[in-house]
């Protein structure tokens, strides 16, 4: 949805099997969250400095889980300053999907949709 499947990244997900149906316990476990986002960001910073930087996958990954922390007016902080950047295109590796704000507004609507932002 944001980037090619081999740029992205996907946020941690937990189920319980209770009385026959799957249950989401993901947000029981904040410190697995908090070390992903924490994997996730490092991996931005360091694909940002690649020749051809590709970050929109490792940032929507990232955002889901300040959404799991509740730390989503964070995240969009400093997707703006990564947005102002330019880091979200023009000039991504590929123009199939969503670029500058553009990307953000998809990427809003993604998690409003998908049940991270409530």
């Amino acid at each position: 949805m944001f980037t090619a499947y081999a740029f992205s990244a996907f946020p941690p997900r937990i189920w319980h099997y209770d009385h026959r149906r799957l249950v989401d316990i993901t947000r029981r476990f904040p410190g697995l969250i908090e070390q992903h986002a924490r994997l996730l960001w490092s991996d931005y910073r360091f694909v940002r400095d690649d020749e051809y930087p590709e970050v929109r996958g490792i940032l929507a990954a990232f955002m889901a889980d300040q959404y799991l922390l509740g730390r989503e007016e964070d995240g969009w902080r400093k997707l703006a300053v990564v947005l102002r950047r330019g880091e979200l295109g023009p000039g991504s590796l590929d123009r199939l999907w969503p670029v500058g704000p553009a990307y953000i507004r998809t990427l809003r609507a993604f998690l409003r949709e998908t049940g991270y932002a409530t």
